[in-house]
Protein backbone atom coordinates (compact mmCIF):
# COMPACT_ATOMS: atom_id res chain seq x y z
CA UNK A 1 0.00 0.00 0.00
CA UNK A 2 2.71 2.08 1.40
CA UNK A 3 4.87 1.81 -2.04
CA UNK A 4 1.87 2.09 -3.93
CA UNK A 5 1.14 5.46 -2.86
CA UNK A 6 4.98 6.56 -2.91
CA UNK A 7 4.73 5.52 -6.59
CA UNK A 8 1.38 7.63 -7.37
CA UNK A 9 2.59 10.69 -5.99
CA UNK A 10 5.95 10.65 -8.07
CA UNK A 11 6.12 13.61 -10.91
CA UNK A 12 5.25 12.62 -14.50
CA UNK A 13 8.78 12.12 -16.35
CA UNK A 14 8.95 14.93 -19.04
CA UNK A 15 12.69 14.78 -19.92
CA UNK A 16 13.73 11.31 -20.12
CA UNK A 17 17.27 11.55 -21.61
CA UNK A 18 17.48 14.50 -18.67
CA UNK A 19 16.17 12.17 -16.00
CA UNK A 20 18.44 9.36 -17.07
CA UNK A 21 21.34 11.23 -17.38
CA UNK A 22 21.11 12.99 -13.93
CA UNK A 23 23.08 11.38 -11.87
CA UNK A 24 26.01 12.12 -14.57
CA UNK A 25 25.13 15.87 -14.42
CA UNK A 26 25.13 16.06 -10.47
CA UNK A 27 28.46 14.23 -10.70
CA UNK A 28 29.82 15.60 -13.15
CA UNK A 29 33.04 17.62 -11.52
CA UNK A 30 33.54 14.27 -9.89
CA UNK A 31 33.73 12.40 -13.02
CA UNK A 32 35.71 14.90 -14.50
CA UNK A 33 38.45 14.97 -11.99
CA UNK A 34 38.74 11.15 -11.95
CA UNK A 35 38.69 10.69 -16.30
CA UNK A 36 41.40 13.79 -16.22
CA UNK A 37 43.71 12.02 -13.39
CA UNK A 38 43.66 8.63 -15.34
CA UNK A 39 44.55 10.40 -18.62
CA UNK A 40 47.49 12.38 -16.85
CA UNK A 41 48.45 8.76 -15.17
CA UNK A 42 48.12 6.94 -18.43
CA UNK A 43 50.17 9.71 -20.36
CA UNK A 44 52.83 9.38 -17.39
CA UNK A 45 53.27 5.57 -17.89
CA UNK A 46 54.09 6.32 -21.47
CA UNK A 47 57.16 8.24 -20.39
CA UNK A 48 58.10 5.50 -18.13
CA UNK A 49 57.84 2.42 -20.12
CA UNK A 50 60.38 1.85 -22.67
CA UNK A 51 60.16 2.17 -26.24
CA UNK A 52 60.18 -0.98 -28.18
CA UNK A 53 61.35 -1.06 -31.78
CA UNK A 54 59.99 -3.83 -34.62
CA UNK A 55 62.67 -5.36 -36.67
CA UNK A 56 61.68 -7.95 -39.63
CA UNK A 57 62.85 -10.06 -42.22
CA UNK A 58 61.31 -11.81 -44.91
CA UNK A 59 62.50 -16.15 -45.48
CA UNK A 60 61.03 -17.29 -48.93
CA UNK A 61 60.21 -20.70 -49.17
CA UNK A 62 61.26 -21.98 -53.18
CA UNK A 63 60.52 -25.65 -54.15
CA UNK A 64 62.58 -27.17 -56.55
CA UNK A 65 62.72 -30.01 -58.70
CA UNK A 66 64.68 -32.72 -58.51
CA UNK A 67 65.36 -35.15 -61.15
CA UNK A 68 65.95 -38.51 -59.95
CA UNK A 69 68.41 -40.86 -62.83
CA UNK A 70 66.16 -43.47 -61.13
CA UNK A 71 62.40 -42.44 -60.73
CA UNK A 72 61.30 -43.69 -57.01
CA UNK A 73 57.95 -42.86 -54.88
CA UNK A 74 57.49 -43.34 -51.52
CA UNK A 75 54.32 -44.99 -50.68
CA UNK A 76 52.01 -45.32 -47.85
CA UNK A 77 49.22 -48.22 -48.14
CA UNK A 78 49.62 -48.09 -51.31
CA UNK A 79 48.60 -44.24 -52.52
CA UNK A 80 52.14 -41.91 -52.55
CA UNK A 81 52.70 -39.78 -49.76
CA UNK A 82 50.58 -36.14 -49.25
CA UNK A 83 52.46 -33.10 -50.06
CA UNK A 84 53.20 -31.41 -46.83
CA UNK A 85 50.34 -27.90 -46.38
CA UNK A 86 51.85 -24.77 -45.82
CA UNK A 87 50.11 -25.03 -42.20
CA UNK A 88 52.89 -27.96 -41.68
CA UNK A 89 55.68 -25.81 -43.20
CA UNK A 90 54.32 -22.68 -40.69
CA UNK A 91 54.14 -24.76 -37.58
CA UNK A 92 57.60 -26.49 -38.63
CA UNK A 93 59.60 -22.91 -38.83
CA UNK A 94 57.74 -21.71 -36.02
CA UNK A 95 58.74 -24.30 -33.88
CA UNK A 96 62.26 -24.39 -35.16
CA UNK A 97 62.50 -20.55 -34.24
CA UNK A 98 61.64 -21.22 -30.87
CA UNK A 99 63.96 -24.12 -30.34
CA UNK A 100 66.76 -23.75 -28.25
CA UNK A 101 69.39 -25.20 -30.57
CA UNK A 102 68.57 -22.07 -33.21
CA UNK A 103 68.37 -19.74 -30.19
CA UNK A 104 70.98 -20.54 -28.13
CA UNK A 105 73.36 -19.81 -30.90
CA UNK A 106 72.20 -16.15 -31.31
CA UNK A 107 72.67 -15.87 -27.33
CA UNK A 108 75.75 -16.45 -27.42
CA UNK A 109 76.59 -14.70 -30.09
CA UNK A 110 75.15 -11.53 -29.43
CA UNK A 111 76.42 -11.74 -25.54
CA UNK A 112 72.08 -11.02 -24.48
CA UNK A 113 73.09 -13.50 -21.58
CA UNK A 114 75.40 -10.51 -20.14
CA UNK A 115 74.03 -8.30 -17.75
CA UNK A 116 73.08 -5.15 -19.85
CA UNK A 117 75.49 -1.94 -19.37
CA UNK A 118 73.29 0.97 -17.82
CA UNK A 119 74.81 4.67 -19.04
CA UNK A 120 72.91 7.56 -17.80
CA UNK A 121 73.63 10.80 -20.15
CA UNK A 122 71.89 14.22 -20.56
CA UNK A 123 71.43 16.54 -17.87
CA UNK A 124 71.00 15.84 -14.09
CA UNK A 125 67.45 16.08 -14.10
CA UNK A 126 67.49 13.41 -17.15
CA UNK A 127 69.70 11.15 -15.20
CA UNK A 128 67.77 11.26 -12.69
CA UNK A 129 64.45 10.34 -14.11
CA UNK A 130 66.23 7.75 -15.88
CA UNK A 131 67.45 6.15 -12.39
CA UNK A 132 63.76 6.52 -10.85
CA UNK A 133 62.70 4.82 -13.86
CA UNK A 134 65.19 2.22 -13.23
CA UNK A 135 64.62 1.63 -9.38
CA UNK A 136 60.21 1.55 -10.44
CA UNK A 137 61.00 -1.14 -13.10
CA UNK A 138 62.91 -3.00 -10.88
CA UNK A 139 60.73 -2.55 -7.93
CA UNK A 140 58.00 -3.48 -10.42
CA UNK A 141 59.50 -6.40 -11.20
CA UNK A 142 60.14 -7.80 -7.60
CA UNK A 143 57.21 -7.03 -6.08
CA UNK A 144 55.64 -9.57 -9.21
CA UNK A 145 58.73 -12.00 -8.44
CA UNK A 146 57.24 -12.17 -4.52
CA UNK A 147 53.41 -12.06 -6.15
CA UNK A 148 54.21 -15.11 -8.46
CA UNK A 149 56.40 -17.38 -6.24
CA UNK A 150 56.20 -15.68 -2.84
CA UNK A 151 60.03 -14.90 -3.16
CA UNK A 152 62.76 -13.55 -4.81
CA UNK A 153 64.43 -15.64 -7.19
CA UNK A 154 67.69 -15.08 -9.38
CA UNK A 155 67.01 -16.13 -12.38
CA UNK A 156 69.58 -17.97 -15.06
CA UNK A 157 70.84 -15.44 -17.71
CA UNK A 158 70.76 -17.69 -21.00
CA UNK A 159 67.26 -18.63 -19.53
CA UNK A 160 66.08 -15.23 -19.47
CA UNK A 161 67.39 -14.36 -22.61
CA UNK A 162 65.62 -17.14 -24.11
CA UNK A 163 62.55 -16.96 -22.37
CA UNK A 164 62.60 -12.72 -23.74
CA UNK A 165 63.31 -14.40 -27.40
CA UNK A 166 60.61 -16.62 -27.50
CA UNK A 167 58.13 -13.91 -26.05
CA UNK A 168 59.15 -11.52 -28.77
CA UNK A 169 60.04 -13.33 -31.92
CA UNK A 170 56.92 -13.75 -34.12
CA UNK A 171 56.82 -15.70 -37.94
CA UNK A 172 53.71 -14.55 -39.77
CA UNK A 173 52.52 -16.90 -43.13
CA UNK A 174 49.34 -16.40 -45.00
CA UNK A 175 49.30 -19.31 -46.87
CA UNK A 176 51.77 -18.59 -49.26
CA UNK A 177 55.78 -19.21 -49.80
CA UNK A 178 56.40 -16.02 -47.98
CA UNK A 179 57.57 -15.38 -44.17
CA UNK A 180 57.65 -12.68 -42.20
CA UNK A 181 59.98 -12.99 -38.80
CA UNK A 182 59.74 -10.28 -36.90
CA UNK A 183 61.51 -9.20 -33.13
CA UNK A 184 61.21 -6.50 -30.98
CA UNK A 185 63.30 -5.08 -28.55
CA UNK A 186 64.03 -1.57 -27.15
CA UNK A 187 67.38 -1.34 -28.85
CA UNK A 188 66.56 -0.80 -32.36
CA UNK A 189 70.24 -1.97 -33.71
CA UNK A 190 69.94 -5.04 -31.42
CA UNK A 191 66.52 -6.00 -33.18
CA UNK A 192 68.05 -5.90 -36.38
CA UNK A 193 70.59 -8.24 -35.60
CA UNK A 194 68.88 -10.68 -33.66
CA UNK A 195 66.60 -10.81 -36.86
CA UNK A 196 69.12 -11.55 -39.15
CA UNK A 197 71.11 -14.16 -36.59
CA UNK A 198 68.07 -15.93 -36.03
CA UNK A 199 66.94 -15.99 -40.13
CA UNK A 200 70.52 -17.30 -40.99
CA UNK A 201 70.28 -19.81 -38.28
CA UNK A 202 66.66 -21.06 -39.41
CA UNK A 203 68.00 -21.28 -42.99
CA UNK A 204 71.16 -23.28 -42.35
CA UNK A 205 68.68 -25.24 -39.95
CA UNK A 206 66.74 -26.53 -42.88
CA UNK A 207 68.88 -26.24 -45.50
CA UNK A 208 71.54 -29.26 -43.17
CA UNK A 209 68.34 -31.29 -42.34
CA UNK A 210 67.62 -31.09 -45.64
CA UNK A 211 70.84 -32.16 -46.78
CA UNK A 212 72.06 -34.52 -44.16
CA UNK A 213 70.08 -37.42 -45.31
CA UNK A 214 71.69 -37.39 -48.69
CA UNK A 215 75.11 -36.85 -47.10
CA UNK A 216 74.65 -39.61 -45.02
CA UNK A 217 73.70 -41.73 -47.79
CA UNK A 218 76.25 -40.10 -50.11
CA UNK A 219 78.61 -41.66 -47.24
CA UNK A 220 77.38 -45.13 -47.15
CA UNK A 221 77.56 -45.43 -50.86
CA UNK A 222 80.51 -43.87 -50.80
CA UNK A 223 82.21 -46.31 -48.69
CA UNK A 224 80.18 -49.48 -50.58
CA UNK A 225 81.33 -47.87 -53.26
CA UNK A 226 85.32 -47.90 -52.21
CA UNK A 227 85.03 -51.35 -50.83
CA UNK A 228 83.82 -52.62 -54.31
CA UNK A 229 86.42 -51.31 -55.83
CA UNK A 230 88.58 -52.60 -53.73
CA UNK A 231 87.43 -55.85 -53.89
CA UNK A 232 87.89 -56.03 -57.92
CA UNK A 233 90.93 -54.69 -57.53
CA UNK A 234 91.48 -57.78 -55.54
CA UNK A 235 89.60 -60.29 -57.37
CA UNK A 236 91.79 -58.65 -60.71
CA UNK A 237 94.96 -59.43 -59.05
CA UNK A 238 93.93 -62.51 -58.01
CA UNK A 239 92.68 -63.30 -61.97
CA UNK A 240 96.63 -62.20 -62.91
CA UNK A 241 98.27 -64.41 -59.89
CA UNK A 242 96.21 -66.89 -60.76
CA UNK A 243 97.73 -66.71 -64.70
CA UNK A 244 101.24 -65.98 -63.87
CA UNK A 245 101.37 -68.59 -61.43
CA UNK A 246 100.48 -71.41 -64.10
CA UNK A 247 101.90 -69.45 -67.14
CA UNK A 248 99.76 -68.96 -69.41
CA UNK A 249 97.68 -65.62 -70.69
CA UNK A 250 94.22 -67.37 -71.30
CA UNK A 251 93.27 -70.66 -69.43
CA UNK A 252 90.75 -71.11 -72.56
CA UNK A 253 93.68 -70.36 -75.48
CA UNK A 254 96.16 -72.46 -73.01
CA UNK A 255 93.63 -75.46 -73.32
CA UNK A 256 92.87 -75.48 -77.09
CA UNK A 257 96.41 -75.08 -77.59
CA UNK A 258 97.04 -77.90 -75.57
CA UNK A 259 94.24 -80.06 -77.28
CA UNK A 260 95.42 -79.05 -80.44
CA UNK A 261 99.29 -80.19 -79.69
CA UNK A 262 98.01 -83.08 -78.06
CA UNK A 263 95.71 -84.40 -80.79
CA UNK A 264 99.02 -83.67 -83.12
CA UNK A 265 101.32 -85.83 -81.12
CA UNK A 266 98.97 -88.51 -80.93
CA UNK A 267 99.14 -88.60 -84.56
CA UNK A 268 102.19 -88.45 -84.64
CA UNK A 269 103.12 -90.84 -82.19
CA UNK A 270 100.31 -93.19 -84.49
CA UNK A 271 102.27 -92.57 -87.83
CA UNK A 272 105.52 -93.34 -86.01
CA UNK A 273 104.47 -96.62 -84.14
CA UNK A 274 103.76 -97.98 -87.77
CA UNK A 275 107.18 -96.73 -88.81
CA UNK A 276 108.87 -98.19 -86.35
CA UNK A 277 106.77 -101.53 -86.97
CA UNK A 278 107.19 -101.73 -90.88
CA UNK A 279 111.39 -100.90 -90.04
CA UNK A 280 111.57 -103.75 -87.28
CA UNK A 281 109.83 -105.71 -89.79
CA UNK A 282 112.42 -104.75 -92.16
CA UNK A 283 115.24 -105.40 -89.62
CA UNK A 284 114.00 -109.09 -88.82
CA UNK A 285 114.05 -109.68 -92.79
CA UNK A 286 117.05 -108.46 -93.38
CA UNK A 287 119.03 -110.11 -90.02
CA UNK A 288 116.70 -113.72 -91.38
CA UNK A 289 118.99 -113.21 -94.66
CA UNK A 290 122.39 -112.74 -92.86
CA UNK A 291 121.80 -115.64 -91.21
CA UNK A 292 120.22 -117.92 -94.01
CA UNK A 293 123.24 -116.25 -96.70
CA UNK A 294 125.34 -119.31 -96.37
CA UNK A 295 122.42 -122.14 -97.67
CA UNK A 296 122.95 -123.05 -101.68
CA UNK A 297 119.58 -121.86 -102.08
CA UNK A 298 120.23 -118.35 -100.93
CA UNK A 299 123.82 -117.94 -101.79
CA UNK A 300 125.15 -114.18 -101.82
CA UNK A 301 127.88 -112.37 -103.60
CA UNK A 302 129.96 -110.24 -101.58
CA UNK A 303 128.80 -107.21 -102.90
CA UNK A 304 125.42 -108.66 -101.67
CA UNK A 305 126.36 -109.28 -98.16
CA UNK A 306 128.07 -106.35 -97.87
CA UNK A 307 124.65 -103.99 -99.08
CA UNK A 308 122.79 -106.62 -97.11
CA UNK A 309 124.82 -105.60 -94.31
CA UNK A 310 124.81 -101.54 -94.72
CA UNK A 311 121.36 -101.93 -95.58
CA UNK A 312 120.35 -103.89 -92.10
CA UNK A 313 123.07 -101.47 -89.75
CA UNK A 314 121.31 -98.44 -91.61
CA UNK A 315 117.71 -99.72 -90.51
CA UNK A 316 118.82 -100.59 -87.07
CA UNK A 317 119.57 -96.95 -87.16
CA UNK A 318 116.88 -95.84 -88.07
CA UNK A 319 114.87 -97.68 -85.72
CA UNK A 320 116.70 -96.68 -82.58
CA UNK A 321 115.96 -92.99 -84.36
CA UNK A 322 112.34 -93.82 -84.11
CA UNK A 323 112.15 -95.51 -81.04
CA UNK A 324 114.42 -92.52 -79.46
CA UNK A 325 111.66 -90.10 -81.07
CA UNK A 326 108.65 -92.65 -79.69
CA UNK A 327 110.63 -91.75 -76.45
CA UNK A 328 110.33 -88.24 -76.86
CA UNK A 329 106.72 -87.86 -78.48
CA UNK A 330 105.70 -89.61 -75.78
CA UNK A 331 107.27 -87.49 -73.11
CA UNK A 332 105.52 -84.42 -74.77
CA UNK A 333 102.00 -86.41 -74.85
CA UNK A 334 102.37 -87.06 -71.33
CA UNK A 335 103.21 -83.55 -70.19
CA UNK A 336 100.11 -81.88 -72.23
CA UNK A 337 98.05 -84.77 -70.85
CA UNK A 338 99.23 -83.51 -67.31
CA UNK A 339 98.34 -80.04 -68.24
CA UNK A 340 95.46 -81.15 -69.62
CA UNK A 341 94.71 -82.51 -66.34
CA UNK A 342 95.53 -79.32 -64.63
CA UNK A 343 93.71 -76.73 -66.74
CA UNK A 344 90.28 -77.64 -66.08
CA UNK A 345 91.14 -76.89 -62.43
CA UNK A 346 92.87 -73.54 -63.53
CA UNK A 347 89.88 -73.29 -65.91
CA UNK A 348 87.56 -73.68 -62.53
CA UNK A 349 89.27 -71.31 -60.80
CA UNK A 350 89.71 -68.58 -63.59
CA UNK A 351 85.72 -68.76 -64.08
CA UNK A 352 84.58 -68.49 -60.07
CA UNK A 353 87.25 -65.59 -59.90
CA UNK A 354 85.75 -63.82 -63.20
CA UNK A 355 82.49 -64.35 -62.37
CA UNK A 356 82.43 -62.87 -58.92
CA UNK A 357 84.81 -59.90 -60.57
CA UNK A 358 82.06 -59.32 -63.20
CA UNK A 359 79.30 -59.51 -59.91
CA UNK A 360 81.60 -56.81 -58.11
CA UNK A 361 81.51 -54.51 -61.41
CA UNK A 362 77.72 -54.88 -61.59
CA UNK A 363 77.30 -53.87 -57.97
CA UNK A 364 79.74 -50.91 -59.15
CA UNK A 365 77.40 -49.73 -61.97
CA UNK A 366 74.43 -50.27 -59.48
CA UNK A 367 75.93 -48.49 -56.37
CA UNK A 368 77.11 -45.67 -58.97
CA UNK A 369 73.60 -44.23 -59.85
CA UNK A 370 72.12 -43.95 -55.94
CA UNK A 371 75.76 -42.43 -54.97
CA UNK A 372 75.11 -39.76 -58.08
CA UNK A 373 71.68 -38.70 -56.51
CA UNK A 374 72.59 -38.61 -53.01
CA UNK A 375 75.52 -36.65 -53.68
CA UNK A 376 72.95 -34.07 -55.65
CA UNK A 377 70.57 -34.57 -52.16
CA UNK A 378 73.61 -33.46 -50.09
CA UNK A 379 75.15 -30.51 -52.24
CA UNK A 380 71.44 -28.87 -53.40
CA UNK A 381 68.68 -29.32 -51.35
CA UNK A 382 65.16 -30.10 -52.52
CA UNK A 383 63.42 -26.91 -50.95
CA UNK A 384 65.40 -24.04 -51.29
CA UNK A 385 65.01 -21.32 -48.51
CA UNK A 386 66.55 -17.66 -49.09
CA UNK A 387 66.45 -14.91 -46.49
CA UNK A 388 64.98 -12.21 -48.84
CA UNK A 389 66.61 -9.05 -47.44
CA UNK A 390 68.35 -7.61 -44.32
CA UNK A 391 66.29 -6.14 -41.19
CA UNK A 392 66.51 -2.72 -41.26
CA UNK A 393 67.42 -0.94 -38.35
CA UNK A 394 63.95 0.96 -37.40
CA UNK A 395 63.39 4.46 -36.63
CA UNK A 396 60.17 4.60 -35.31
CA UNK A 397 58.95 2.54 -32.16
CA UNK A 398 56.04 0.44 -32.30
CA UNK A 399 55.11 1.04 -28.50
CA UNK A 400 54.14 3.18 -26.28
CA UNK A 401 51.69 4.55 -28.52
CA UNK A 402 50.67 7.90 -26.36
CA UNK A 403 47.47 8.06 -28.40
CA UNK A 404 46.43 4.39 -27.92
CA UNK A 405 47.24 4.65 -24.09
CA UNK A 406 45.45 8.14 -23.30
CA UNK A 407 42.31 6.66 -25.12
CA UNK A 408 41.79 3.76 -24.07
CA UNK A 409 42.62 4.96 -20.22
CA UNK A 410 40.28 7.51 -20.98
CA UNK A 411 37.73 5.31 -22.02
CA UNK A 412 37.63 3.36 -19.80
CA UNK A 413 38.13 6.06 -17.18
CA UNK A 414 34.61 7.72 -18.62
CA UNK A 415 32.86 4.19 -18.17
CA UNK A 416 33.88 3.51 -14.63
CA UNK A 417 33.20 6.98 -13.77
CA UNK A 418 29.17 6.75 -15.29
CA UNK A 419 28.82 3.51 -13.83
CA UNK A 420 30.00 4.90 -10.44
CA UNK A 421 28.11 7.95 -10.47
CA UNK A 422 24.78 6.17 -11.03
CA UNK A 423 25.87 3.24 -7.97
CA UNK A 424 26.19 6.30 -6.21
CA UNK A 425 22.93 7.82 -6.95
CA UNK A 426 21.10 4.78 -6.45
CA UNK A 427 22.61 4.34 -3.25
CA UNK A 428 21.47 7.88 -1.99
CA UNK A 429 17.95 7.31 -3.64
CA UNK A 430 14.90 6.92 -1.12
CA UNK A 431 13.91 3.61 -2.07
CA UNK A 432 17.35 2.72 -0.73
CA UNK A 433 16.99 4.85 2.76
CA UNK A 434 13.81 3.51 2.97
CA UNK A 435 15.19 -0.12 2.55
CA UNK A 436 18.04 0.00 5.02
CA UNK A 437 16.19 1.85 7.84
CA UNK A 438 13.43 -1.48 7.28
CA UNK A 439 16.82 -3.93 7.32
CA UNK A 440 18.06 -2.14 10.29
CA UNK A 441 14.75 -2.09 11.88
CA UNK A 442 13.74 -5.36 11.26
CA UNK A 443 17.58 -6.75 12.47
CA UNK A 444 16.91 -4.54 16.07
CA UNK A 445 13.77 -5.78 16.77
CA UNK A 446 14.87 -9.43 16.01
CA UNK A 447 17.76 -9.23 18.27
CA UNK A 448 15.55 -7.98 20.85
CA UNK A 449 12.98 -10.59 20.50
CA UNK A 450 16.20 -12.97 20.74
CA UNK A 451 17.19 -11.24 23.86
CA UNK A 452 13.83 -11.53 25.62
CA UNK A 453 13.43 -14.91 24.90
CA UNK A 454 16.44 -16.15 26.43
CA UNK A 455 15.85 -13.99 29.86
CA UNK A 456 12.42 -15.66 29.95
CA UNK A 457 13.97 -18.97 29.20
CA UNK A 458 16.46 -18.35 32.46
CA UNK A 459 13.73 -17.18 34.47
CA UNK A 460 11.57 -20.15 34.06
CA UNK A 461 14.51 -22.35 34.61
CA UNK A 462 15.56 -20.76 38.08
CA UNK A 463 13.06 -18.55 39.69
CA UNK A 464 14.32 -15.94 41.63
CA UNK A 465 14.12 -15.72 45.74
CA UNK A 466 14.00 -12.52 46.54
CA UNK A 467 11.33 -10.78 48.96
CA UNK A 468 8.57 -8.74 47.46
CA UNK A 469 10.13 -5.29 47.47
CA UNK A 470 13.20 -6.61 45.30
CA UNK A 471 10.42 -8.53 42.98
CA UNK A 472 8.57 -5.12 42.32
CA UNK A 473 12.15 -3.43 42.01
CA UNK A 474 12.89 -6.15 39.35
CA UNK A 475 9.11 -6.35 37.67
CA UNK A 476 8.88 -1.94 37.20
CA UNK A 477 12.59 -2.07 35.69
CA UNK A 478 10.96 -5.15 33.03
CA UNK A 479 8.66 -2.75 32.34
CA UNK A 480 10.95 0.64 31.76
CA UNK A 481 12.92 -2.04 29.05
CA UNK A 482 9.94 -3.28 27.63
CA UNK A 483 8.99 0.50 27.14
CA UNK A 484 12.07 1.79 26.02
Amino acid sequence: MASSMSTAAQPPITNPVRELLQPVTDYKWHILVFCTSAILSSLALTYVYAEKYLAATTILFRPQNITELRQKQSMAFGAPLPTPPFDLIYDNLQILIQSEPVLFPVIYEMGLNLPEKIEYSGPWYVQDYQRLKNKVKKFRDDAWAILKHGRLIEEEPAGSALQGLRDHLKLINHNSYVFYLSYIDKDPQRAARVVDAVASRVVASLVKDEQEPGNQRYQQLKTMRASKEAQIERYQDEIQQLLQTNHTASVSIETQHAIERHFELTGQRTKLEGKIAHARTKLAELEEQSLNRASPATALTPDDYRRLKSERLSTAIELDAMLEQQKTLNAAAATIEGRLGRLPTIQHQYDRLKQDLQTAQRDLVQIADPELEARIQATDAMSQIVIAHKARVPSVPITPIKIYHVSLAGGLAICLSFGMAYIVAFARSDEVAEMVSRTVTNIVAMWDGVERRKRVERRAASPPSYDGLERRRQTERRRESDDI
